[in-house]
């Protein structure tokens, strides 16, 4: 297994996490819980590292149950989740999991230990290039044109024209119809106006979106959408180590 420093330069572990959050791991067709290591962790789910001799009864969409356990008794629960994706890396295998539940669960947890789950902190990353979202909302006669300007497993960040920034006040209700890269057909996600802002010199707004998706409900918008975000994390990732690769040698040929 990687090194503790480098486990936090790519899955951003919290320390904090690490000393005060354990989890266990139950298939749905098993009793025994499977030891795991926690890699991150947030409202959406949690990404996990399981021995790949114990990975091969966890297969893509599975139902498992996440068992956390802490030194804090007021962390001690079980969340019902699915699998989204696994990945191999040596003996490790990474399982990312999506939780059913979380507005129910987060009210079993005190409001300090909260920020272990990155409330404010879920991973988002950049739309590019960026994807035709058609926005239904209550107040519009005909869908709105907007395209995407980021994406995370609970929300998307929409770029709209200013003039339509009225009819879509905090609270409202949407369905937003869109077609992620390399996918088969459009799917429709449904989600609500958590803020929208005017860009500066522009006429154009951005509207932030709350999602209504869960795995049990929206299997397979779920999936897709969580497969979208995590490829394009690893694209940033992947650009930001050329960057920095192509930086070094520069430094060497300016010497």
């Amino acid at each position: 297994m990687a090194s503790k420093k480098n486990r936090r330069r790519h899955y951003r572990v919290s320390s904090e996490i690490q000393t005060r959050v354990s989890a266990r791991l139950v298939v749905s067709d098993q009793t025994t819980p499977l030891a795991v290591e926690i890699l991150d962790v947030a409202v959406g789910g949690v990404g996990l590292a399981v021995r790949e001799q114990t990975a091969a009864a966890m297969k893509i969409g599975g139902r498992v149950t996440v068992q956390f356990r802490s030194s804090e008794s007021s962390l001690d629960m079980d969340l019902r989740a699915q699998i989204m994706h696994k990945a191999v890396t040596g003996q490790w295998v990474r399982v990312s999991v999506a939780f059913d539940d979380w507005g129910t669960a987060r009210e079993r947890i005190e409001r300090r230990l909260l920020r272990l789950f990155n409330e404010r902190r879920l991973y988002r990353v950049q739309t590019t290039p960026r994807i035709p979202v058609l926005l239904s909302a209550p107040g519009s006669r005909e869908p709105i044109a907007a395209t995407t300007e980021d994406a995370s497993f609970l929300g998307l960040g929409l770029r709209v024209a200013a003039r339509y920034a009225e009819q879509l006040p905090r609270g409202t209700q949407v369905v937003c119809r869109l077609r992620l890269p390399a996918t088969p057909g459009p799917i429709e996600l449904v989600g609500e106006v958590r803020s929208i802002r005017d860009v500066s010199d522009t006429s154009q707004a951005i509207c932030g979106l709350q999602l209504a998706l869960s795995p049990r409900t929206h299997p397979r918008e779920a999936q897709l959408l969580v497969e979208y975000v995590m490829q394009r994390q690893q694209e940033e990732q992947s650009r930001m180590l050329r960057v920095r690769e192509e930086a070094k040698v520069r430094a060497l040929l300016e010497r």
